[in-house]
């Protein structure tokens, strides 16, 4: 699946993988470790931060 919309994968993929603008190659991966159905809006701004701490600049 290839989305724009970082809250989406973060609710619908188990990993992430970030790819730089052109030409696009790989920035790096986000492993999303947690089962979906314990997604809740603490969880969600947790990973959300996480993942910016990673990319800076990236979503």
């Amino acid at each position: 699946m290839v989305t724009h919309n970082l809250r989406e994968a973060l609710m619908l993929s188990d990993r992430i993988i970030v790819l730089e603008q052109r030409p696009a190659h790989v920035l790096g991966m986000f492993d999303v470790r947690l089962p979906r159905q314990h997604l809740n809006p603490q969880v969600m701004s947790d990973l959300l931060r996480s993942f910016q701490q990673k990319f800076p600049g990236v979503a």
